[in-house]
């Protein structure tokens, strides 16, 4: 199978089209066309970051106070969390934060904490 710059398997134009011809054209006798195409996988992709033998699926980039940010506020946070069954992050709490200037601790700890509510685990 040829593949582009990319890695990624192309497919002809030709075929492309006769794919986006199955897919949209509606069957006139109205019957259950419905297929299962089974694909074989390479390999299974690996865990890039683990925690308590669960692997890590969505990361999102935290977003930085705006003020703090403007101001030149840095600093350290410290969290805690209990990861659910489910893969979510439950029980958020702040172990330690420490900013420099001071009055921004409390910007930066809700940050941090905002940002670790939203990371997703694998289900157990």
């Amino acid at each position: 199978m040829r593949r582009g710059q990319s890695g990624r398997p192309v497919i002809s134009r030709e075929v492309r089209d006769l794919i986006l011809k199955m897919c949209l054209l509606p069957d006139p006798f109205n019957r259950d066309l419905s297929q299962q195409i089974d694909l074989a996988a390479g390999k299974v992709p690996s865990c890039t970051l683990q925690l308590d033998e669960r692997c890590l699926l969505v990361l999102h980039h935290i977003e930085y106070p705006w003020p703090m940010l403007k101001s030149g506020t840095t600093g350290k946070v410290i969290l805690t969390g209990t990861i659910s069954p489910e893969g979510t992050v439950l029980d958020v709490q702040v172990a330690a934060a420490d900013a420099s200037p001071p009055t921004g601790k409390d910007a930066l700890a809700e940050a941090a904490a905002g940002n670790l509510r939203m990371w997703r685990f694998r289900e157990w």
